[in-house]
């Protein structure tokens, strides 16, 4: 029962440690198919073809070492398809990344209350609906970040510093009022300003910069501008590497 379970199922965690750097990607896809029982001649046809498939046929006997990261993620991949699983599991970084936040969150909470005492006063659940919008709104963003790494390939030094002033501006750590007032039409053009500051809003009871209400619907209506933006420029840019053919550098 379980090697059915196992033969049904392919999984794709987050990073590359799925594979293993030290053999180059048609041995690592010659060993898993050995551990999946697959017979030599149908394992031969299936690993040329999923090379061929994620574009790695002309890197195969590279070792993964040498990759970039995305490289060794269509290596993990091709490593999950290669038993024909009905079900494919991708868990991705957001998961794990959403699971450490909130533990981290719950524990910080839990030393202020017991070191000083802090009481939450204010509405958490309307709280945690205010941030949805934004969330998907900012995962939305990051499609056009991505589109840009595809253009650029690194772009690690962009995103920082993108990541940094956006923080900076949106009020992420202080009131939005705190920076000089020449600086609030930018933080006004923010999508995440008003979000922090609903959010302050319900849980610490601060004036809001405008109506929570409308802060609130700015946000929706923030989420779908950046949904439709962010997936034409992530579309736009992938067809574009794909015709230039550097898709299969990254």
């Amino acid at each position: 029962m379980p090697a059915q379970v196992r033969q049904s199922l392919g999984t794709v965690l987050a990073g590359e440690r799925s594979i293993y750097w030290k053999l180059t990607a048609r041995e690592n896809l010659e060993y898993f198919a050995a551990l999946y029982h697959i017979p030599p001649d149908i394992a031969k046809k299936r690993i040329a073809d999923l090379l061929k498939r994620v574009e790695l046929d002309m890197r195969a006997n590279d070792l993964v070492e040498k990759y970039s990261s995305g490289m060794k993620q269509r290596v993990a991949i091709s490593k999950a398809l290669l038993s024909n699983p009905p079900i494919l599991l991708l868990v991705g970084r957001t998961i794990t990344n959403m699971i450490t936040t909130a533990i981290t969150s719950l524990a910080m909470i839990l030393i202020a209350a017991l070191v000083f005492g802090f009481r939450p006063t204010g509405n958490a659940l309307a709280a945690f609906l205010t941030v949805l919008p934004m969330l998907v709104g900012l995962y939305s963003f990051g499609f056009a970040f991505a589109a840009l790494v595809l253009i650029m390939r690194e772009a690690n030094t962009m995103v920082d510093v993108s990541s940094y002033l956006v923080q900076i501006f949106a009020g992420t750590n202080f009131p939005i009022d705190a920076p000089p007032r020449w600086l609030l039409p930018i933080s006004l053009a923010l999508p995440l300003t008003y979000g922090y500051d609903a959010v302050r809003g319900w849980l610490l009871h601060t004036r809001t910069i405008l109506p929570i209400g409308i802060e609130i619907a700015m946000l929706i209506v923030f989420m779908f501008v950046l949904i439709a933006l962010g997936t034409a420029a992530f579309n736009a840019l992938e067809r574009r590497v794909r015709v230039r053919g550097t898709l299969g550098q990254h």
